[in-house]
């Protein structure tokens, strides 16, 4: 039931958040790395099986949601994007992939 709802959820926010089918781009362009045990090339295939199943409207679960809420997805999605925008910072994230980009500029 908590699987179905989390698939419902991922509908219903490419259905109606501006901008989510533009996330799907990005993230299919986006470059994946070696991540907790994952291997870069693993990463790319779940990857590319995620969005063949999103972008099928036939994979929508039928019926409404039974466990969880769209207002509860949003508050977990809100904190924990505040969450990782803290880490970044004292992780210098964002400085990197401002140096990473001025490298891969510099290449061109």
């Amino acid at each position: 039931m908590y699987t179905q709802d989390v698939t419902k959820l991922e509908f219903m926010i490419l259905r109606n958040w501006n901008r989510a089918n533009d996330w799907l781009n990005e993230l299919n362009v986006g470059r994946a790395f070696d991540l907790g045990g994952l291997l870069e090339s693993e990463v790319y295939q779940y990857r590319e099986e995620k969005i063949e199943f999103l972008v099928n409207p036939d994979n929508e679960p039928l019926g409404d949601l039974n466990m969880l809420s769209m207002e509860a997805m949003e508050e977990f999605i809100h904190k924990t994007a505040l969450a990782l925008k803290e880490l970044y910072t004292k992780w210098n994230v964002y400085e990197d992939l401002r140096s990473n980009e001025g490298t891969a500029q510099m290449r061109l």
